[in-house]
């Protein structure tokens, strides 16, 4: 990320083309202190760790909202497409579970292969949901479900929450 006081990555996923997708946050800063909120990033790198020129204009993305973010789930979909009768194609979509720090509250957003929200997923990309879990985990289940896991918000129970991807 850009300016960034501190960069926490906190998930790590590899793609089919064999490149690396990031994910966590980056708080920026001013004069060694930290500027609230933290922002999701994203980022996709290549073979020799150097950022994807064809992903977000070769830089980090970084989501920025009102509230502290924190990109802390990551998968990648492989979706086929037929644009004819005899030509298929093979995109990456790239999920992202971003959670507002400390709540149960967040967002599965959809990536297309350059950067940009999947906006075929829903408005800008992104299903806000409430869980009522606190998030520690972000898993694909499967090509078309992921899961987030985690505690209930008292604490006393695990809980899962599952969704339908595509």
């Amino acid at each position: 990320g850009t300016g960034g006081l501190r960069v926490e990555l906190l998930a790590i996923s590899e793609a089919p083309d064999g490149k690396t997708l990031v994910s966590g946050y980056l708080l920026k800063g001013q004069n060694g202190a930290p500027l609230p909120p933290a922002l999701a990033l994203v980022a996709r790198l290549e073979a020799d760790g150097s950022l994807d020129k064809t992903f977000n204009n070769g830089r980090s993305l970084e989501i920025k909202n009102d509230v502290s973010l924190v990109a802390s789930g990551l998968a990648v979909q492989t979706e086929t497409s037929k644009s004819s009768l005899s030509n298929a194609r093979e995109t990456q979509k790239t999920l992202v579970w971003i959670s507002h720090s400390l709540t149960s509250t967040g967002a599965l957003l959809r990536l297309d292969e350059t950067g940009k929200p999947d906006l075929t997923f829903g408005p800008d990309g992104q299903v806000h949901v409430d869980t009522g879990v606190v998030q520690s985990g972000f898993e694909q289940l499967s090509n078309t479900k992921a899961a987030v896991y985690g505690s209930s918000t008292a604490g006393t129970t695990g809980a899962i929450a599952r969704f339908l991807t595509q």
